[in-house]
């Protein structure tokens, strides 16, 4: 006689489908993202394509690298920039794939916010995303940018994009920014993933160890500079 599947099987089997159908989205979106670095550009209204070169609000201690200058990093700690979404076609709101294309030697995690204005100190921000843009690739170099995604995340913020009119995207760090040519939204059915807010405390103790950690290096420095004397 045949055995016929315990539940725990059944949700395995349901799970491993459902882990191959976000793959296959993923690699999809993957090739679309391919195809228009290649000119290619399908024209989907639904995608939105956050370029650095394009912001409407950016920390001034920005700068860009490479042999077009599109590839954009921070001196120092603390970037952020400010995407205006409400000209789009489409509203964001929904759930959403983040790709970045992107180089870095270290994971350097940024945050994406929701808010009303394009100001940085926007006080109705919702935190969409606590930390995309973690990926590697061996270095800084704008010739060697890699394609990451991360999520899907919930870009309703709890249907506050159409109530408060939330249409304002801000991606920020209290730490070091990535190199990144752009940020892609693509939305898709797949569950958005949970993500926990941030406490005020957390956030300074992030800032309070970087500083911390360039301090030591100085000091370093300065020891086997007097080492040597």
């Amino acid at each position: 006689l045949e055995k016929k599947d315990s539940s725990k099987q059944v949700s395995n089997k349901l799970a491993i489908m459902a882990e191959e159908e976000v793959s296959e989205e993923v690699e999809r979106i993957y090739e679309q993202l391919r195809a228009e670095d290649d000119d290619e550009d399908d024209g989907d209204e639904a995608i939105f394509d956050l370029d650095m070169t394009d912001t409407d609000n950016i920390a001034d201690f920005h700068f860009a690298d490479g042999d077009d200058d599109t590839v954009f990093g921070f001196d120092g700690t603390g970037g952020w920039a400010v995407w205006d979404l409400s000209d789009k076609p489409t509203a964001v709101a929904g759930c959403y794939w983040v790709f970045v294309q992107m180089t870095s030697e270290d994971p350097r995690p940024v945050r994406l916010w929701l808010q009303q204005t394009t100001e940085p100190d926007d006080e109705t921000k919702v935190l969409v995303a606590r930390s995309v843009a973690t990926g590697k690739t061996g270095g800084y170099d704008a010739d060697s940018l890699e394609w990451f995604h991360y999520g899907p995340f919930d870009f309703s913020a709890d249907s506050a994009v159409e109530a408060e009119g939330l249409s304002c995207l801000k991606i920020q760090t209290p730490g070091y920014w990535p190199h990144v040519r752009q940020f892609v939204l693509v939305p898709t059915q797949q569950e958005a993933i949970p993500v926990e807010p941030i406490e005020d405390e957390e956030e300074e103790d992030v800032v309070e160890e970087e500083e911390e950690g360039i301090d030591e290096e100085e000091v370093e420095a300065e020891e086997e500079g007097e080492a040597e004397e």
